[in-house]
């Protein structure tokens, strides 16, 4: 894994991320009009527990888009987190990261306009197939792992990295992966009991972003061998058994 994600590190773009997030950021704004006048919406694709997805099609030039939408919490200091997540995912730009179209901020929901992906999720891959054969898992971590090498560029610690968080751009198999799930609201969620990470301390983003690489591993061993590395441990949260934070097996060693 990490001899892959150093590759990852040595295949830059040509702009940098701190160049390309620089240039983003100064084009998404959050749009003035009504979100009902711009699109038209469709149905559901997606239902999570703080938001929920639907396929709209842009009024304009009839483009399919998917559009989550997100209840702003009442809080003061989950409403300023979401906001710091909102200015990050504006920031990220990589082909293997969903990308954000624009937003709308209505009454009290906040309402994402992003790219519609049209093939399953990782998650669904791997219980339709098994065992990837290795060209493919290769293909599938080194996709994964380019977009967190983003996310790292721009001081962001994804926090969750499990298969249902990438999904296929087609339904092709060998098409295009991308990271779906930034934990918006989970990261609003987990301010309290994880302040540390609200406050940015260095130390704690260096922490978080290794088990972002080390979530990575265990996805990897799932698709190589066909099994969970952890099964008493739910695959929405791998990293409970990071080498730091609890017992790890014999075979992960």
């Amino acid at each position: 894994v990490m001899r892959t994600f150093r590759r990852a590190e040595s295949e830059r773009p040509l702009l940098s991320p701190a160049k390309s997030s620089i240039l983003r950021a100064s084009l998404i704004r959050a749009n003035a009009c009504r979100f009902a006048d711009r699109y038209d919406v469709q149905k559901p694709i997606g239902e999570g527990t703080f938001g929920r997805v639907h396929r709209c099609v842009d009024n304009l030039g009839r483009a399919s888009r998917a559009v989550k939408r997100i209840p702003i919490p009442e809080d003061t200091e989950r409403h300023a987190a979401l906001k710091v997540e909102v200015a990050a995912l504006v920031m990220l730009d990589h082909p293997h990261i969903v990308r954000l179209i624009e937003y709308f901020v209505e009454g009290n929901e906040l309402l994402l306009v992003m790219e519609l992906l049209q093939g399953p999720s990782l998650g669904y891959r791997m219980q339709e197939i098994g065992r990837f054969p290795e060209e493919l898992a290769s293909r599938c971590v080194r996709h994964m792992l380019k977009a967190l090498f983003c996310c790292h560029c721009q001081g962001i610690a994804h926090n969750d990295v499990s298969p249902e968080n990438f999904r296929f751009q087609t339904e092709q198999l060998h098409s295009s992966l991308k990271m779906v799930d930034f934990g918006l609201s989970a990261h609003c969620l987990r301010s309290q009991s994880q302040p540390q990470l609200a406050e940015g301390d260095g130390g704690s983003i260096l922490f978080a972003q290794e088990h972002d690489i080390w979530g990575a591993g265990v996805i990897l061993f799932a698709m190589l061998s066909g099994t969970e590395l952890f099964p008493q441990v739910s695959s929405a949260d791998p990293c409970t058994c990071h080498p730091a934070g609890g017992p790890v097996a014999h075979l992960a060693r």
